[in-house]
């Protein structure tokens, strides 16, 4: 099981011994190097950010990330694969402005906002931030407030695409 490329996680997740010295254990099929999608999916609540930055931290070969859970905050973006390509966030209910996170991946190309991913009141990209990002969405107004500025959209221009403008 370890050369699965697809993970997907329903539910809760706990890890088991969390809070003892041995904190590097991570099942091998997280570690694997062939482990390229990662989906993890929690209707039933919020999951313990110290658990979700455990589990990504040990998954350097990523490069797409799918959470469908509420977090209030991404982890780091050290804890985060540098090879993420594609992040799709959706019931996350994040409150800071993710951005200052997602701007330090350097192969980030598409960036999704389903709904109730951001529930904060601004998020701001600016200078050189998703400077190779080729497609950035939102789905469903989330706030009547809520609003994305993306000043150089040289790479995004073309396929940009929020639901409420209309053309």
């Amino acid at each position: 099981m370890t050369n699965i490329r697809e993970l997907e996680i329903q539910g809760h997740f706990n890890i088991e011994d969390f809070y003892t010295e041995e904190l590097g254990k991570n099942p091998p099929i997280v570690q694997s190097k062939y482990l390229h999608s990662l989906t993890i999916i929690n209707d039933e609540g919020r999951i313990d950010p110290r658990h979700l930055t455990h589990l990504l931290s040990s998954c350097n070969s990523i490069s797409r990330l799918s959470l469908d859970v509420k977090i209030r905050r991404l982890p780091k973006y050290h804890y985060l694969s540098t090879n993420l390509a594609y992040i799709k966030l959706r019931k996350c209910k994040l409150e800071e402005d993710p951005i200052p996170t997602l701007e330090k991946l350097p192969y980030l190309r598409m960036l999704e906002f389903h709904e109730e991913a951001f529930i904060g009141k601004e998020m701001l990209c600016c200078g050189q931030a998703f400077a190779k990002v080729e497609s950035l969405f939102r789905t469903r107004k989330i706030k009547e407030s809520w609003m994305t500025i993306k000043e150089d959209l040289k790479k995004a221009h073309d396929r940009l695409w929020w639901d409420f403008i209309v053309d």
